[in-house]
């Protein structure tokens, strides 16, 4: 914890993030483009897998880099990572994005006969839906901690820190997490992927490693 009682964040690269922003707060376009083009990558796969669209993940971004260019000349160094502080923004505004959703459509399924050949393909095509419903359902912030964990790769420090949580916090998240994409998904994963092993041995869903559209 720092002394104010902040979560501590990690520093690695700190001293280069810090010169880029008080590069950008000086009026430095090169700089701003150098975050952009680092950043964006990841902050667009973190909002399409949250809400499910191209055009709003690309709205939390421009809306993330916004808030950053406004926070530059406030800007503390030795405060945070970059990566860190948009992560968190761009999490809490798919959070209210999510939150002011009052139903979810759910695309019907195609039950038109199909050629033996294509059937696996429809197969997998229909369980990455089921993916994407799962994770549709989970509650906000149940979904941000495995969206992080396991679609962006970060480790549960990094996540907990984006979260401004513990990581025994984190981790309760993503247990029940976990469960509830148990619970969605197990009859889909046993009756359409029979030779997959869709669950692991402590009885967890063990998620595609990407959900395609």
């Amino acid at each position: 914890m720092l002394p104010d009682g902040s979560p501590a964040i990690e520093r690695a690269g700190s001293r280069e993030d810090d010169d880029l922003m008080c590069a950008i707060a000086a009026g430095d376009q090169a700089a701003a483009k150098q975050v952009v083009e680092h950043h964006l990558p990841l902050l667009m796969s973190l909002a399409r897998y949250m809400l499910g669209s191209d055009a709003q993940a690309e709205e939390i971004a421009q809306e993330s880099f916004l808030k950053l260019w406004k926070q530059a000349n406030n800007w503390q160094p030795e405060r945070a990572l970059i990566a860190t502080w948009l992560r968190r923004v761009a999490s809490n505004l798919c959070i209210d994005r999510l939150r002011q959703r009052r139903t979810t459509a759910l695309d019907p399924r195609d039950d038109q006969p199909v050629a033996p050949t294509q059937q696996r393909d429809l197969e997998e095509k229909h369980l990455a839906h089921r993916v994407n419903q799962a994770l549709t359902l989970l509650p906000e912030r149940q979904k941000l901690a495995l969206t992080l964990c396991h679609y962006q790769g970060m480790s549960q420090r990094q996540a907990a820190q984006v979260m401004e949580i513990s990581e025994h916090a984190l981790e309760s998240l993503l247990s029940r997490a976990r469960r509830g994409m148990k619970k969605s998904l197990e009859h889909e994963w046993k009756q359409l992927l029979p030779d997959r092993q869709g669950l692991d041995e402590y009885g967890e869903i063990d998620l595609p490693q990407r959900v395609k559209k």
